[in-house]
């Protein structure tokens, strides 16, 4: 036998399996949404709609079985419900409710404490994992009701520091090169399973340079239309820094600026500044060397913008001496 249930936005025709597998799939997805309170309002009036719905047919299905020679009054019907609000929405993927990100600091000097951050939107209930890779790698991992808490794999070049790591914080210190590479975190939900992965994000472990860089000129005295000629050498780190001309404080064009490669210059960088002296560039001209881990970014940025700054500049004026 059918019978039809019936809300304010539609009518299907379900059995009495069908409405009892319905029910049962409105209670997993009330488990995703027990922070909203105006879904698990509606939850409930649905809910309710459905168990009386399935005794009204099961009521029914006894009363057309019954022996004709004797009397079946069927059970009173329960008190009757408001029907399902016309505001109940079912998301069917968990995707779309979990919103997730990994914060990982794009450098870090070496020797130092970097706290990676798995920032996502699972209420504390639902949350059962949340694990942190490197390259692919599992590194550690955090399952909520295990005793003790944390699994953590060896983490190349650095160290757990448990004073600093939370469930979706994990801090690393006294990070050295090997720590640099690609870092992600993944989260799993209680009920229903489900897990979600961020997207990797680059760390980088860098020495920084202990000196400035140091600029030589191979003319001294120059007039207008000479060629002046400059090079730039950065003091060591790793990686290499990133060497920039400023003329004027300004950035010159690509094609005056050569890189110079030296076998001595295996943890430094050294570039070749060569451009006409004109007397458009005023009556002083300032020379700045700055290198820098990353590259130059923009006129706008200052120190405080990159992980290494370091700056070298020289001025003077043309029918002269350059002077530092």
């Amino acid at each position: 036998m059918r019978y039809r249930v019936e809300s304010a936005a539609s009518a299907d025709t379900l059995d009495a399996s069908a409405v009892f597998v319905q029910s049962k799939r409105l209670n997993s997805v009330m488990q995703i949404y027990t922070h909203d309170d105006a879904f698990i309002n509606s939850w409930r009036e649905l809910r309710d709609e459905l168990k009386f719905r399935n005794f009204r047919q099961r009521s029914a299905e006894r009363t057309e079985t019954a022996d004709a020679t004797h009397t079946f009054t069927p059970l009173p019907p329960p008190p009757p419900t408001a029907p399902p609000s016309t505001n109940t929405h079912i998301i069917p993927y968990c995707k779309d409710l979990l919103e997730l990100s990994a914060i990982v600091p794009r450098y870090a000097k070496l020797g130092e404490t970097v706290v990676l951050k798995c920032n996502h939107t699972v209420v504390e209930n639902q949350l059962y994992k949340v694990q942190w890779t490197k390259s692919g790698d599992k590194l550690f991992q955090y399952i909520r009701g295990r005793v003790p808490p944390y699994i953590n794999n060896t983490i190349p070049g650095a160290k757990i520091d448990w004073g600093q790591t939370k469930p979706s914080e994990l801090a690393l210190m006294d990070v050295q090169h090997d720590a640099s590479g690609q870092y992600a975190c993944t989260v799993t939900t209680e009920s229903p399973i489900y897990s979600k992965t961020s997207e990797y994000h680059d760390l980088t472990v860098i020495k920084i340079q202990n000196t400035d860089p140091t600029i030589e000129i191979f003319k001294e005295v120059f007039n207008v239309g000479d060629m002046m000629d400059a090079t730039c050498t950065s003091g060591p780190s790793k990686p290499v820094p990133e060497i920039t001309w400023l003329i004027n404080g300004r950035k010159p064009p690509d094609t005056y600026m050569k890189p110079i490669v030296k076998a001595a210059l295996d943890s430094a960088s050294a570039m070749r500044l060569t451009f006409p002296v004109s007397d458009k560039l005023g009556a002083e001209v300032q020379l700045t060397c700055l290198s820098t881990i990353p590259g130059f970014l923009n006129h706008k940025a200052d120190h405080h913008d990159y992980a290494d700054y370091r700056s070298s500049s020289i001025i003077g004026n043309y029918r002269g001496k350059l002077y530092s």
